[in-house]
């Protein structure tokens, strides 16, 4: 039977990776978005089947939504990851891929790519 995977259960580590590896981000830059030191990285490489704890399953659910959105916002895969890791006015000069290591970084950086698709910023 094909195992479907829903929010409450533990992602592969692939998944991870993928996330790490797909969208044009540095991993310095990503590792500590998911929680993730440089040598858990590599742990994880090692054992790509393995299961993701629950946070970190969270956390690479939450990033994916998050950077769809901004996608969809920005019209590009590209447009979006370039605005993650540039200072946002909006963000008082802070850089939005820094602030997704937190649920409040998340919440605010969330916030400011709603307003923008419906033209509260720029």
């Amino acid at each position: 039977a094909a195992q479907r995977v829903t929010f409450a259960q533990h992602l592969p580590r692939r998944a991870l990776l993928e996330a790490i590896q797909s969208g044009g981000i540095p991993v310095a830059e990503l590792l500590p978005v998911f929680g993730v030191s440089t040598r858990t990285y590599m742990r994880l490489r090692a054992e790509p089947d393995k299961l993701l704890d629950a946070e970190q399953s969270g956390r690479v659910w939450q990033f994916a939504a998050l950077l769809a959105k901004a996608e969809d916002v920005f019209g590009s895969s590209e447009r979006a990851v370039d605005w993650l890791l540039r200072p946002a006015m909006a963000l008082e000069n802070r850089r939005p891929i820094e602030l997704l290591t937190t649920p409040v970084g998340v919440h605010l950086v969330d916030d400011v790519i709603e307003r923008m698709r419906y033209g509260v910023y720029q």
